[in-house]
């Protein structure tokens, strides 16, 4: 039996759990990668197979804003950056790498449309925002508007003062967007965005999950449950059960 630290839990009964958590089928070639083997594998930097250093610290920061430390490590601290780049290099086709890795160069270019920054010098609010924006796409989630009259107002005023600029701009001969010459281009629309967003998630939770800290920290196992109880209070249980 392919067991999980000192769990008898195997990996293709943990790959079965995630299928449950995540609503779905867990990918082919993911699940090819975790029962060939594929593991997280502790906080210690890997040889990298695929991503740049630049690319690895971004899905470090990426992956830690998706399952962030609490009670228990988060993901960084178990190895999924690490595992994500083993997984697409040695087990995803190459047009899931193409995906991949023009989402990484995407989530840059907002960040720096956004706020003349990379993602990783903005501050952790923004970073989540963005995170936020990039996750509703993925799953088709429309948020309520919250604006402010004032906002509203103020966004119709910050418009029509570009639109001006812009105009000033094309009749002096210039070509900026908005007449700031040190204004970022505006991001290239990116279709694959929720499919590599989806993505993302799915090797997040997959590495973490897989994982020895996963299996045997962040979801508890019970070896002897005793009596059943289908209307436990969840203040009662704490965490899912493995």
């Amino acid at each position: 039996m392919n067991e999980i630290g000192s769990s008898p839990i195997t990996r293709r009964a943990a790959l079965e759990r995630l299928a449950l958590m995540m609503g779905g089928a867990v990918a082919a070639p993911l699940m090819a990668g975790v029962l060939g083997g594929c593991q997280a594998s502790g906080p210690e930097p890997p040889q990298l197979l695929l991503l740049d250093d630049d690319q690895y610290a971004l899905v470090t920061r990426l992956t830690d804003h998706i399952l962030p430390a609490t009670d228990t490590p988060g993901a960084s601290e178990v190895g999924v950056p690490g595992f994500i780049d083993k997984m697409l290099a040695e087990w995803y086709d190459d047009e899931d790498r193409d995906v991949f890795l023009l989402g990484l160069a995407d989530i840059e270019a907002r960040a720096q449309y956004d706020h003349g920054r990379t993602f990783i010098e903005m501050e952790p609010a923004q970073q989540v925002a963005l995170m936020q924006e990039l996750d509703d796409a993925a799953y088709g989630v429309t948020r309520p508007a919250t604006a402010t009259p004032e906002d509203v107002a103020e966004a119709a005023q910050q418009g029509t003062d570009a639109m001006q600029r812009e105009r000033e701009a094309q009749m002096a001969g210039g070509t900026d967007v908005g007449g700031d010459p040190q204004a970022a281009p505006p991001p290239p629309d990116f279709p694959d965005g929720p499919r590599f967003f989806r993505m993302l998630k799915e090797l997040t939770l997959t590495g973490y999950y897989t994982s020895k800290v996963g299996m045997t920290q962040e979801l508890q196992w019970l070896p002897a449950p005793g009596r059943y109880d289908g209307d436990a209070p969840l203040s009662e249980i704490g965490r899912t059960w493995a």
